[in-house]
């Protein structure tokens, strides 16, 4: 019997093997330690009835069935997504861009497909958006590399659980070590079941939050997951008890000396019955001492406040913004404010950069998209206020002013520097404040030239008529 040829693994990828193995059993080791205090013996985490290890599934029914775990998810994405940003060539064939990307936004809905899996990544550990090309390859496979395609079908946005991972390029020397080689796609289109290979040439894989590597993410939800659910406990057990106790049970005590039948017990239980969970509002109960007992309605609002409070620290929104309550309090818009610098920076450092710039650089190599090196601009989310624009010119002009009544300021702080370091000033409104204060200079000069030719010839005039009073003085 022939035995089957063994593969030979290269000490390489043997490490790398046993590095991966190595990190799963730390992971899962973390995991058993949570909530672990006393040394062990006691476990915060099951006495509160917390889940050592989350899965997607738990991510996933947060986000479907809860509101504040839902907002938390989308919040951050509506907001950064609600303007779309500006995309230009820095340079080459500016129009032939920018009409084929104003095409792909008008058509093929680009934004949206963006804004959809900057939601679906959050919610696992990482979302995966599908390029859907027709390659000019010999083979249109989607589990074969594509490196040019004729066109852009479509978009389709995945999430962790739809998108998984099937390989992982282990080479170290390799440029794309330790990414997605290629992932097992399933979805569900009218009840069937449809599984595909797509490689990741045909794929742009999305993850916030990375750290450990450059694919698994942090689930938005996974640091506030407790406090999910001690809301939940809260919320559902102020409902509870309102439900209970809004109307209060009662005592029915029999008198001593009055003795029931079997027909009058069971009519006295099913008014009992009736009362308690119909629609009946009066008894009639012959004999029987009704005392309603002690209500206990307590108000939720304060627990609930702490566990909101812990929510929005850890996710970073707000707590007004994640309530979307008290919109016209001042409090209210400092929590705008911050929440819109928030979302700047967000587009800045994370949307932009690995989001929409893999997206229209993949396109680019593709071909649908002309060559370039591109810029992006955003729109400023955050806005000052009249009120700030107000005091804030005050207080440039009155700076300004010091400045320019200082003798020799601009011996030691040059007018431009002082301009554009000091006051703000970007170099195109220096070069016209700097042209407006010559030409108003030049204007000034002129006029007290003129000024000093009027005083000349009214000071030569007054010399002769004195020259001529001092003659008809001499001659009289």
């Amino acid at each position: 019997m022939n035995r089957p040829a063994t593969k030979t693994v290269s000490p390489e990828v043997k490490t790398i093997v046993a590095q991966m193995i190595s990190n799963a059993v730390a992971r899962a080791d973390l995991q058993r330690g949570l909530g672990s205090s006393f040394d062990g013996d006691r476990n915060y985490y099951t006495s509160l009835g917390y889940k050592q290890a989350l899965t997607f599934t738990d991510y996933w029914n947060k986000y479907k069935r809860e509101d504040i775990a839902s907002r938390i998810v989308e919040a951050p994405c509506d907001d950064t997504w609600k303007d779309a940003p500006k995309v230009t060539l820095q340079e080459g064939d500016k129009d032939s861009f920018e009409k084929a990307w104003d095409d792909l936004v008008t058509k093929k809905k680009i934004f949206d497909y963006l804004k959809r899996v900057d939601i679906l990544s959050g919610i696992g550990r990482y979302g995966v958006l599908f390029f859907g090309v027709k390659s000019t390859n010999s083979s249109n496979v989607a589990a074969e590399p594509v490196e040019s395609a004729e066109e852009l079908m479509y978009f389709s946005a995945y999430a962790e659980e739809r998108a998984k991972i099937n390989e992982v390029e282990v080479d170290p020397t390799n440029e794309n070590f330790g990414l997605v080689k290629s992932y097992n796609l399933q979805q569900k289109i009218n009840d069937k079941d449809i599984s595909l290979m797509l490689h990741s040439s045909r794929a742009l894989h999305v993850a916030e939050g990375l750290l450990e590597d450059e694919i698994f993410g942090v689930p938005r939800l996974e640091r506030v997951m407790n406090r999910l659910e001690d809301i939940m406990k809260i919320v559902g057990g102020s409902a509870e008890m309102f439900w209970l106790g809004a109307r209060p049970g009662y005592n029915f005590k029999l008198d001593s000396d009055i003795t029931l039948t079997d027909d009058q017990k069971t009519e006295m239980k099913d008014q009992i019955n009736e009362f308690m969970d119909g629609i009946r509002r009066a008894l009639r109960l012959q004999g029987v001492d009704a005392q309603p007992l002690a209500q206990q309605v307590s108000d939720p609002q304060g627990h609930f406040d702490v566990q909101i409070d812990l929510i929005s620290a850890a996710s970073k929104i707000p707590k007004r913004i994640l309530l979307g309550s008290e919109r016209g309090e001042l409090a209210s818009m400092q929590d705008e404010n911050n929440w819109n610098k928030l979302i700047d920076s967000r587009r800045e450092t994370y949307a932009g950069p690995k989001i929409l710039r893999p997206t229209v650089e993949k396109l680019q190599k593709l071909g649908i998209l002309p060559e370039g090196k591109i810029e992006i601009h955003w729109p400023r989310a955050f806005q000052l206020s009249q009120k700030d624009i107000a005091e804030i010119a005050q207080k440039k002009f009155a700076a300004l002013k010091n400045y320019t009544s200082s003798p020799e300021a601009d011996l030691v702080l040059p007018v431009k520097y002082a301009l554009k370091e000091i006051y703000g000033y970007s170099d195109s409104q220096i070069e016209l404040i700097m042209s407006e204060s010559e030409e108003l200079r030049t204007d000034e000069d002129h006029q007290a030239m003129l000024d000093e030719e009027k005083a000349a010839a009214a000071e030569k005039l007054i010399s002769k008529q004195q020259e001529q009073q001092g003659q008809r003085e001499r001659t009289e």
